[in-house]
């Protein structure tokens, strides 16, 4: 029996040099295929979150207009009404993983950041910043009330104030005359469609 075992223990051989090789080299092919597809994937949630982020924030806003006719900051308040709690606000500009909404008005295409009520032309641009970088933005311009002005843009850089309001930006009326911001990162005219 020992001897039998002894045989059979002089008789095993491990793996060459070349064959763990080709085993790492696969190993590396498989991660080289993985990787990019996760990181992807990755940055399709991160954005699919902001986006919610700044749909229900929109959502919000739109509601303490229909109450008060007035637009709220992300930290502001009005006549005790306040923004949903559950929602990650950010001072603005939004940070990665937060939103943050800014009221203001509308003057001959240019916003204006204003924290009195009551407003003329009051505007609001809702911004969520993706964890994966890019900015999501909502436009909401109740210059003409009786057919706001919603406009969606995105940019691929951190989120910014926007300086001017766009006007008739892709079959989108944005009421009084706009121009293409002077902010670095923010959408211009052009950027803004219908949704995103």
């Amino acid at each position: 029996m020992l001897k039998h075992l002894k045989e059979r223990r002089q008789s095993e051989e491990g793996f060459t040099l070349i064959e763990l090789m080709v085993v790492v080299l696969i190993m590396g092919i498989l991660m080289a295929i993985a990787i990019p597809t996760f990181l992807a994937t990755q940055g399709t949630a991160h954005d699919a979150s902001a986006k919610s982020n700044a749909t229900n924030a929109f959502t919000n806003e739109k509601a303490q207009f229909e109450d008060n006719q007035v637009f709220l900051d992300a930290t502001s308040a009005h006549n005790g009404a306040t923004l949903d709690a559950n929602l990650p606000w950010g001072a603005s500009p939004a940070a990665k993983g937060t939103v943050s909404a800014l009221a203001g008005t509308n003057t001959a295409g240019a916003f204006a950041e204003v924290n009195a009520a009551p407003w003329t032309d009051p505007v609001v641009i809702v911004e969520a910043m993706s964890a994966s970088g890019g900015c999501f933005y909502i436009l909401d311009d109740e210059t003409n009330t009786n057919t706001p002005i919603i406009g969606y843009a995105v940019s691929s850089k951190a989120c910014a104030v926007p300086a001017n309001i766009p006007a008739t930006p892709n079959g989108i009326n944005a009421g009084a005359a706009g121009a293409n911001d002077v902010v670095a990162g923010t959408p211009s005219t052009n950027d803004w469609y219908t949704s995103w």
